[in-house]
Parts: structure tokens; C-alpha cells; sequence
């Protein structure tokens, strides 16, 4: 069931790093993790589940979180996002949830959803970070509790303190590569000290001490550094 993910098919870079979210799923059906696709050939898919065990630094209690959520290339523009929101929309009403949740960038990321397009949809924005992220949710319930970023998004700190550290999880099939490979690479080429933790339970992204306490599903590469992120460019 796992062809198709996003994980599909690119073996040579990231055939590791595929095997590895593939595993990530896996475990993570066990805990009320949802993966699901409209089209069996095609990167259409969506992945939600639990807020209370999403790997994520939020507080969302009764809501489901979104994670992956993707319709690439030719199958744009054909009502399949739409389609994939309403089956999650579908999953959390049949479960008595009080909302969606989800994080995005504030502008556009490369590699999360639109979250433009999540604002017509009838999300609402509930918190922005200093980094560039922000938190939204759909409701159902308007006494129900407004999701929030914990603490440790807040305040960016974390108790390593020198040179480079790079959390990450296999959440995103792209993760293993690029922090193991092209991470190792910028930092090398800038002779910066780098450290390097992998999470390997959703505890560490909820009390991490990331800006978001896992990748965001991002290409990007992120520096945390005198306890902030930014952009690695060049």
C-alpha cells in the first residue's frame, strides 16, 4: 500500500530514507494513523491522525491532525484536494473530533500545503511563530479548545548550544538524505560544528526544542542556531 506515497519509486538518493517512512507508517498505524490515496499511480494522498500522538509540538486535544498532504504535477486542478480534506473532514466528524489541525508555513513552504489554499477551505489561522509557520484548524465545535504551539516553539531553546543541531524524525521520506547527506555537506563546506538527533518517539516533538520539532515535510534545511532557525541558502 506504501507505492505511490510520495515514497514511491525514486530509489536511488532516497531509497533509504522511503524504507524508513515506510517503517514510520507502519508503526504509527497503531496509533490511529491514517494514509490515504485516490489514485493508485499517482502522488495523491493524504495523511492524518490523533493530535494527542501526532509528531508535532501541538496542543490539540479531540482534533485530528493533518500531516502529508499532497496532489503533485498533472493532477492538480481536478478536485482531488478537495476530495482527500472531505475524507479526513468525513474521518473526524464519524470520530467525534472537534476539528482539523495542521501546520503550514506562513508563506508558502516548498514541500507543505498550500495554505492559501487551506484559508478557502474554512481553515483559520490560530498562532504564527517568529520562523514562519502557522498553525490552523477547522472547527467544528466553536466551544471546543483553540489548538496551540507549545511552549518549546515559543521559545526556540534547546540545551545544545553549539555550532549546528539538526532534529528530525522519519516523518518525511526526504529527511534521511538530506540531513544525513546534504546537511553534512553545507555544514562541512562552512566548517560549522554540527550535531545531529534523531527523534524516535513523538515525546521528543512535543517538548522538543525545535521551532517546530520535526521537518514540516520541507526540503529546506534548517540551522538552528543561537537558539533560532534560518535558512541555509547557497
Amino acid at each position: 500500500m506504501f507505492n505511490g506515497i510520495g515514497v514511491r519509486n525514486r530509489r536511488n538518493l532516497h531509497s533509504d530514507s522511503y524504507q524508513k517512512k515506510k517503517q514510520w507508517l507502519s508503526q504509527e498505524f497503531d496509533n490511529g494513523y491514517v494514509f490515504r490515496r485516490l489514485d493508485e499511480r499517482a502522488k495523491v494522498f493524504i495523511e492524518y491522525g490523533p493530535a494527542e500522538k501526532a509528531w508535532v509540538p501541538v496542543t490539540a486535544p479531540n482534533y485530528l491532525m493533518l500531516g502529508c498532504f499532497w496532489v503533485s504535477g498533472k493532477d492538480k486542478k481536478q478536485g482531488h484536494g478537495k476530495a482527500l480534506l472531505h475524507e479526513a473532514i468525513k474521518a473526524a466528524e464519524d470520530q467525534g473530533k472537534d476539528g482539523l489541525v495542521t501546520v503550514v508555513g506562513t508563506r508558502k513552504f516548498h514541500f507543505m500545503s498550500d495554505t492559501r489554499w487551506l484559508l478557502k477551505q474554512g481553515f483559520d489561522t490560530c498562532e504564527k511563530t517568529s520562523s514562519g509557520f502557522s498553525l490552523l484548524a477547522m472547527r467544528f465545535n466553536e466551544s471546543a479548545d483553540i489548538p496551540v504551539f507549545n511552549d518549546s516553539v515559543k521559545h526556540g531553546r534547546c540545551p545544545e548550544q553549539q555550532g549546528l543541531v539538526a532534529y528530525y524524525t522519519n516523518r518525511c521520506p526526504y529527511s534521511e538524505y538530506h540531513v544525513r547527506e546534504s546537511l553534512v555537506a553545507t555544514a562541512k563546506k562552512r566548517n560549522l560544528p554540527l550535531t545531529i538527533i534523531k527523534l524516535g518517539t513523538n515525546k521528543g516533538t512535543s517538548t522538543g526544542c525545535t521551532d517546530t520539532g520535526y521537518d514540516f515535510q520541507s526540503l529546506s534545511i534548517w540551522q538552528i542556531h543561537h537558539n533560532r532557525c534560518e535558512r541555509l541558502s547557497g
